[in-house]
């Protein structure tokens, strides 16, 4: 069919198929001018060119300032973050000529841990707790980031034992700072047992906390007066641990028993709990001269409280289950003064109700 002036006549699928196909065309050729334009700057600086400056050890004649950064290339390949790249995680950085005034980088982009942020970022909580991130606000040069104990261009998993954060190495991180607990913690018969291959003995983060590591005076600490009775009873409470090791038995128990267990439970922080009694970071067995519990220092240790304390609190037993089998002369003697306590209690309620009885039976008879 044609008109009247003799071009062609398209029917409406042949026009539907022509705009089809201009579509078509115009996206291919957008698309090819996309690929053809250059990326953006970041991604330019991919860690082969960073390299070129950044890497160890420093070549003295390639004209590179010696104060550069030097990152080792092996460290960085086992690394968790080798798939990224550097300007990932310095996101300042722009150009190859940044300058040595570079900021620090803020781990919080992707781990959302409130210890992470540094003091002066834009999400920093308002309270920021933990006794790390407090010494960070307060300006003290001793705080610690997260590459303090993590590292930074090597970091690794915690299950790795390379791992700075491994179980086995917590201690020794946290003994970069803390020297003195550190050498306390490995003479200790938790540092010795730990060096000795021993997973279940706790190490700083088991009792401290991780994220955020929080200092004995806060309420909520785990190592606070408070709880610390709750954060050893973890260890020394289950029966599959007390078997295991040939532990001594219901700890956690005995002392809530206790008049210390008591009052500690009521929230006395002043009273006795394990550490006051037993150490904290210097924990020794009963049989090393050098423990606290000794039967030699004991006088010494019970006198930080009880001053005047002579040899012979150490002729008794400390954490005591009483019963009929284990200790005969305790359980007579505690069902004693059960029976007189029912019986004094019971005479006083008596006289108390015959007293009542009486005023009433007055009053009866004034009203007559």
């Amino acid at each position: 069919m044609f008109p009247r002036d003799g071009g062609p006549v398209f029917p409406y699928q042949s026009r539907r198929i022509v705009h089809v196909f201009s579509v078509c065309l115009v996206a291919a050729c957008g698309w090819s001018l996309a690929a053809a334009a250059p990326p953006d700057k970041a991604s330019v600086l991919s860690a082969e060119l960073c390299l070129n400056c950044h890497v160890y050890p420093v070549p003295s004649s390639s004209g590179v300032r010696p104060t550069v950064r030097a990152v080792e290339k092996d460290e960085l390949a086992a690394s968790v973050h080798a798939s990224l790249n550097c300007v990932q995680c310095h996101v300042t950085i722009r150009s190859l000529d940044h300058g040595p005034n570079v900021v620090d980088v803020n781990c919080r982009r992707c781990h959302s841990v409130v210890q992470a942020a540094p003091p002066d970022s834009r999400d920093s909580p308002a309270v920021p707790p933990g006794a790390h991130w407090q010494a960070l606000v307060m300006g003290r040069a001793e705080g610690p980031t997260c590459k303090d104990c993590h590292g930074s261009h090597g970091v690794l998993r915690p299950e790795n034992p390379q791992s700075s954060v491994h179980r086995e190495m917590v201690p020794k991180t946290c003994g970069r700072c803390h020297t003195e607990e550190y050498g306390d913690y490995r003479e200790s018969v938790h540092g010795v047992a730990l060096a000795q291959g021993n997973a279940d003995v706790p190490v700083c983060s088991d009792c401290h906390g991780e994220h955020p590591p929080v200092g004995r005076d806060e309420p909520d600490s785990p190592v606070s007066p408070k709880h610390v009775p709750e954060t050893c009873s973890k260890c020394h409470e289950p029966l599959g641990l007390e078997h295991r090791y040939n532990l001594p038995p219901v700890r956690y128990e005995t002392y809530r028993r206790s008049y210390h267990g008591i009052a500690n439970w009521f929230g006395n922080v002043v009273v006795a709990q394990c550490a006051s009694c037993h150490g904290a970071h210097d924990i020794r067995p009963a049989s090393d001269p050098k423990s606290s519990i000794s039967k030699r220092n004991l006088p010494r240790t019970c006198g930080k409280c009880h001053p005047g304390t002579g040899a012979n609190i150490a002729r008794g037993s400390i954490h005591v289950m009483i019963s009929k089998a284990g200790e005969p002369v305790l359980y007579h003697v505690s069902t004693a003064f059960r029976l007189l306590t029912i019986l004094v209690m019971s005479g006083l309620v008596g006289h108390i109700m015959l007293d009542l009885a009486a005023r009433w039976r007055e009053r009866s008879r004034s009203k007559e």
